[in-house]
């Protein structure tokens, strides 16, 4: 089968259309920019998000479990290094007000999530608002991203085959529901979390395999260039690593928004079978959130 053939194929199976649909979406969204404007946001996020867990560990009294963990960590170490001689009331007081900047960050970046959701969804810019459980999920999936960085790292010292498999399903669970709830407080036109499971996936996905890469391969290479680049190859690092993360959830969103136009739902199969469709009888307000039609609505009088 010549080239020619093989595009023709392609073309008949809706491949290229679909890759095509995906490439404008992607650039009438400006999920390039959005993607850098979600990394700057996480970066603000990330600084006050981190003395705050410092802080938290130290009033909570754990550093004899997380202090060698944050103290070996590049974002936590002289931070947590430098920690212990602080009094309780200056513990207290750095708790509060790197949670508030924490906040602050967070609603920045959740509203730039907003309105990258309603970019990819071809929605109106007005429907781009911005809701408290979205300001919350959001802190709480970050805030659970940090102490996975720091499990991460007690892995990587712990070692062995099964435990660092648990460890990165762990990881791959706790972002695709997190991500999941978060998702579903942005807006969308649909309220049928099904349209969202596509995009979720795959920052689930390429999150884990990126905190792969930072956690394992990265640490060697920065070692290694070190004496070349200094302190300035963490820093690197870091900004590329927020970068990848940023243009990840931009992408998703536009992935989510794409399949779900075009191939509908996972909900749609679900409510099809014998059994749940029985029950969605007696229950018409899970067919509505699902954004199902009702039983009766598409047949003819």
């Amino acid at each position: 089968m010549g080239w020619r053939e093989r595009t023709d194929d392609l073309r008949e199976r809706g491949l290229v259309e679909v890759g095509t649909t995906l490439y404008v979406r992607d650039r009438d969204a400006f999920a390039s920019v959005l993607g850098s404007a979600i990394a700057l946001r996480l970066f603000l996020f990330v600084i006050p998000a981190n003395i705050a867990l410092v802080a938290l560990v130290h009033l909570l009294h754990l550093t004899s479990v997380f202090d060698g963990t944050l103290e070996s960590s590049v974002t936590t170490g002289e931070l947590a290094a430098n920690y212990d001689d602080v009094t309780f009331w200056a513990q207290m007081w750095t708790l509060l007000s790197s949670l508030a900047l924490t906040v602050w960050a967070g609603r920045s970046l959740a509203r730039v999530l907003a309105t990258g959701s309603t970019a990819a969804w071809q929605m109106p810019p007005a429907t781009a608002k911005l809701g408290a459980k979205s300001v919350l999920a959001l802190s709480a999936l970050l805030f659970a991203m940090l102490a996975m960085s720091a499990v991460l790292d007690m892995v990587r010292d712990i070692g062995g085959v099964a435990i660092s498999f648990v460890g990165w399903i762990g990881v791959f669970a706790i972002i695709t529901l997190g991500w999941f709830l978060l998702t579903l407080t942005l807006p969308r036109p649909s309220s049928d979390p099904g349209a969202v499971l596509p995009g979720v996936l795959l920052v689930a996905l390429g999150f884990t395999v990126l905190q792969w890469f930072m956690q394992f391969y990265l640490p060697r290479k920065i070692e290694e260039s070190s004496d070349t680049l200094g302190d300035l190859s963490s820093t690197v690092a870091a900004l590329g690593y927020f970068f990848f993360v940023g243009r990840l959830v931009a992408g998703a969103m536009v992935v989510s928004a794409v399949m779900y136009e075009r191939w509908g739902s996972i909900s749609n199969q679900v409510f099809d079978l014998p059994g749940i469709r029985q029950l969605s009888v007696k229950w018409p307000r899970l067919r509505a959130y699902f954004d199902q039609p009702q039983i009766g609505d598409d047949e003819p009088d």
